[in-house]
């Protein structure tokens, strides 16, 4: 009799030091997926100051501890946020790689409101790597999830994404009719963040169509919503637009005090996309005042930022543009010349209208000073 208590004494310790067990694991893991809420909304709050760099190492720790306890849901929202990070840092193949990942997860646990919201993100980071069809594809897919759902807040910001993508395609006023769209969305639900987003994009349309005063009215009311949802990276390149605009109109100073501006909040970011962008726009406005020495600066610094981050059509244009000052270095004085204009799906905020020599003199002259001039450089070869 005494071994049947004792057997029955010690199932019952046991039991009780499993359900104990059993406890404490769970604890555990309610507190690590405390913790990984905690750590996503620091991350959060960096992204919406613009602190991306900072956001990423939040939304990392926070990842970790989601598929620490098995929280699928959980890591797919983060990887969706991290590739957002990425996105805003110019990082478009690791926004691709971790957008991807994110989709897989909401798909599995039926998360419909983040696969629309990934998708649409997925939209963005293929128009960036210039794979317009497969971004139309993508914003549509979010579209129709968003409506769905009757999720107006990210339809919204989807038909603002999908604006973006035709005015890359240099359909204007398609892009235009998206972003009213998207406003009135944005209005609907409050959302001052992205409707400050949209202002800027609407702005760039109808600068691209030479409508000069409705842009800067435009951007003018995007600055000051950018800057009272501290929305630092917008703010940045509403200034450059401006200062496109202002170049367009041949106010080089002013231009230049817009570009400054938009510099210094770039650099703060340690946003090197837009740095390059809006070195490359000084440049422009240097050369335009004729202030060669500084323009050529300013695009060899352009230039390497570019190639660093890999932005090939931007370098494109820095190399065409280098090539108009050392035309006008080499050129005789009162030399005439005949700029001709990029075609308007190859410029962006910070792209105003680009002169360069196609045949002529003025061709030979800028490859002469280009190849053995002071620049010269075997590692950067001109280009005929």
């Amino acid at each position: 009799m005494s071994r049947v208590h004792t057997w029955m004494s010690l199932v019952v310790v046991l039991g009780l030091w499993v359900a104990v067990s059993e406890c404490q694991e769970a604890m555990l893991g309610g507190e690590a997926a405390k913790d990984a809420t905690a750590l996503t909304q620091l991350g959060d709050d960096h992204r919406d100051r613009s602190q991306y760099e900072q956001a990423i190492a939040f939304y990392e720790q926070a990842l970790a501890l989601y598929r620490e306890v098995q929280d699928r849901a959980g890591e797919g929202r983060t990887l969706t946020r991290l590739g957002q990070a990425y996105y805003a840092l110019n990082q478009y193949k690791q926004a691709l790689a971790l957008s991807e990942e994110a989709l897989a997860i909401h798909r599995e646990v039926h998360n419909r409101r983040d696969e629309g919201i990934t998708l649409s993100n997925m939209g963005l980071v293929s128009m960036r790597l210039s794979q317009y069809k497969r971004a139309i594809t993508l914003s549509e897919e979010a579209l129709a999830i968003h409506r769905e759902i009757h999720n107006q807040q990210d339809e919204g910001i989807t038909l603002s994404n999908l604006g973006l993508v035709y005015a890359q395609l240099s359909q204007y006023e398609r892009a235009i009719a998206l972003y009213e769209q998207a406003l009135a969305l944005h209005r609907a639900v409050s959302n001052r963040r992205d409707e400050g987003s949209t202002f800027t994009r609407l702005g760039n349309a109808y600068a691209q169509l030479s409508q000069y005063e409705q842009a800067i009215t435009l951007a003018e009311e995007a600055l000051t919503i950018h800057r009272e949802v501290h929305n630092r990276l917008e703010e940045g390149i509403t200034l450059g637009l401006l200062g496109s605009v202002y170049a367009q109109l041949s106010q080089y100073e002013r231009a230049l005090a817009l570009y400054e501006q938009a510099l210094t909040i770039h650099r703060e970011l340690h946003n090197r996309g837009w740095e390059g962008n809006t070195l490359r726009a000084l440049g422009y406005a240097y050369w335009a005042l004729s202030q060669y020495e500084q323009a050529i600066a300013l695009y060899e610094q352009a230039l390497t930022i570019h190639r660093e981050v890999h932005n090939r059509a931007g370098e494109g244009i820095t190399l065409d543009r280098l090539g108009n000052v050392y035309a006008g270095l080499s050129l005789p004085s009162g030399t005439p010349v005949a700029p001709v204009a990029i075609p308007r799906g190859a410029r962006d905020a910070h792209q105003p209208t680009a002169h360069v020599w196609r045949s002529g003199p003025q061709l030979r002259a800028a490859l002469a000073w280009c190849r053995s001039g002071p620049m010269a450089d075997t590692t950067r070869p001109c280009r005929p």
